[in-house]
């Protein structure tokens, strides 16, 4: 999912089963959108910092009709985005204050899980030769596409 069309998508989902004539229309404009930006994405810097920053926010007067509130959350690892989120939440917040501190809350555990993860995960550097994902990326020759298979445990005859 692209994080420029999170929100967008969470509120077309909402109207899945009604295919109405807007509903068309709104798909389409986001299909234009997509064909308009073939090149677009997410960088992450090799020189990014470890530092996790996250911001979040509620729309408590999303959903007027059922009082449900739309909450979103973006999460950096020093100044590469790696983790975002919008979604209608299903409970109902009496008020602003309240909705903020769900946003927050749901934040707050996102956070939890990327730190737990950076703790069980160590990053190290893998040379090009003994880079077994190298092979989903790249043509190899004869000779070093049977020691990739090999280490992957694939047995060639």
């Amino acid at each position: 999912m692209w994080p420029d069309l999170t929100f967008v998508t969470q509120q077309l989902y909402e109207f899945v089963d009604t295919l109405t004539e807007e509903y068309m229309r709104a798909i389409s404009r986001v299909l234009r959108y997509l064909k308009k930006t073939p090149g677009q994405g997410v960088f992450y810097s090799a020189s990014s910092s470890l530092q996790i920053k996250g911001f979040s926010d509620s729309d408590w007067a999303a959903c007027p009709r059922f009082r449900k509130f739309v909450t979103g959350f973006c999460i950096f690892l020093g100044d590469s985005l790696v983790s975002w989120k919008s979604k209608k939440q299903v409970t109902v917040s009496r008020s602003s204050s309240e909705a903020e501190y769900w946003a927050l809350a749901i934040t707050s555990c996102e956070i939890q899980w990327l730190l737990f993860l950076k703790a069980i995960l160590k990053l190290l550097y893998v040379d090009s030769a003994n880079q077994l994902a190298d092979v989903f990326t790249k043509l190899h020759g004869p000779t070093s596409f049977a020691m990739f298979m090999s280490k992957l445990g694939v047995h060639m005859s």
